[in-house]
């Protein structure tokens, strides 16, 4: 937002406003063509398996990672899924049928990784991986919380928390910044703590590398997942979301002449 209003001029919040919903409109379209591919081959198998996509799936296709997890603040979302950028190509299913099944009536050959929910359901419930995620000795300076516990799901979707989750994420957490991460890591040493810091700092990443992941974990901000916009093909989907882009870009051109 700061950003948008910088290049807007500041001297009306209109202009700074549509140049701030111009840089969400390109960041959607851009989530959007990074997951056509598959996206479209999902639309098929939906077409395949009749009702499945009547409501938000809890069984067989669940969908991608990218699209299941979202995370309230930007700044984590991107920060999270820098980190683990292999990792939101990832395509949840229930069990290795399924990704036999997917593959067989979609044709897809494309390089992805499949997450069987089945292989992963397990970890999270023992001794050593729950004492992974429980709170630090000592209080950490500039410390958000781990991402497993970050990250917001559907509550028809919340079982994966404690498999899907946190086989991608584990005990990843976030600080603030890497001085605070920095800080954190010496009182840990200070206090002989056995735990070790995997972390990740909001600053971690130059802006150049944080624009270049597509697709990212979601945010409220971002417009609407595959879920939720079933009736119309992911070809139309971008179609629409290029139209908004380019009204977006008409609005603020002439919102600059009114005002600046």
């Amino acid at each position: 937002p700061a950003a948008a209003e910088a290049e807007a001029g500041g001297r009306h919040p209109l202009p700074a406003y549509l140049a701030e919903r111009r840089r969400r409109v390109h960041l959607d379209a851009a989530q959007l063509r990074s997951k056509m591919d598959v996206y479209t081959h999902m639309h098929s198998f939906a077409t395949a398996k009749r009702g499945l996509w009547e409501a938000p799936p809890t069984t067989v296709l669940y969908g991608l990672l990218s699209d299941l997890a979202w995370v309230d603040d930007e700044r984590v979302a991107r920060a999270l899924s820098r980190r683990r950028y292999q990792a939101m190509h990832t395509m949840v299913l229930d069990g290795p049928n399924c990704i036999m099944d997917f593959k067989k009536r979609t044709g897809f050959a494309a390089p992805s990784t499949f997450l069987p929910v089945a292989t992963c359901a397990l970890q999270a419930d023992q001794e050593d991986e729950v004492a992974r995620l429980a709170p630090f000795d000592v209080e950490l300076p500039g410390f958000m919380g781990f991402a497993v516990d970050l990250i917001r799901l559907r509550p028809e979707h919340e079982h994966l928390r404690r498999s899907v989750i946190y086989t991608v994420f584990r005990e990843i957490c976030v600080f603030e910044s890497r001085e605070k991460q920095r800080e954190a890591e010496a009182l840990l040493a200070a206090a002989d703590s056995p735990r070790e810091l995997h972390a990740v700092a909001l600053d971690k990443y130059t802006e150049a590398e944080m624009d270049s992941v597509c697709p990212l974990l979601a945010t409220r901000s971002m417009r609407p997942n595959f879920y939720d916009d079933l009736a119309r093909t992911p070809a139309e989907r971008l179609a629409a979301l290029e139209g908004l882009e380019a009204a977006t870009e008409r609005a603020l051109a002439v919102a600059r002449m009114a005002y600046d």
